[in-house]
């Protein structure tokens, strides 16, 4: 094995680029929205896809299934990477909707912070109906 995949047993994951911290440092502070963006990514694409399957099934053969496969072979075979980087310059970008990095841009103001429950921020304000 190599001397990288030893130090990871150990969690020595080696030192930020950007910040020159130890990465074992930083993990718990990315934890919390790595794991909500996956749940979040989650829930889409299993809601998306029993959509789109019953829409396939019900209209077999039709205009709308072949463009579900193309829909869908198109999401399973492209790269990851390509898709969030389309994914931002679509929604940051063209749209304006969300920001380019983290979980809030710097010119939201907030109004009233959120009481912590969960210590996820989508989770909280659901909570808070806010």
């Amino acid at each position: 094995m190599g001397r990288a995949v030893l130090a990871a047993f150990t969690w020595d994951f080696g030192r930020s680029i950007s910040t020159r911290q130890p990465i074992r440092g930083e993990l718990p502070l990315y934890f919390r929205g790595t794991v909500e963006l996956g749940f979040i990514a989650f829930v889409v694409a299993v809601c998306f896809g029993i959509l789109a399957g019953i829409l396939a099934a019900v209209k077999q053969d039709s205009f709308a299934d072949h463009i579900l496969r193309v829909v869908t072979l198109g999401g399973v075979a492209a790269p990851l990477f390509w898709i969030t980087l389309m994914a931002q310059v679509l929604f940051y970008g063209s749209l304006n909707w969300f920001p380019a990095e983290g979980q809030l841009s710097d010119d939201v103001k907030v109004v009233s912070p959120l009481r912590r429950v969960s210590g996820f921020n989508l989770f909280d304000a659901v909570w808070a109906q806010n």
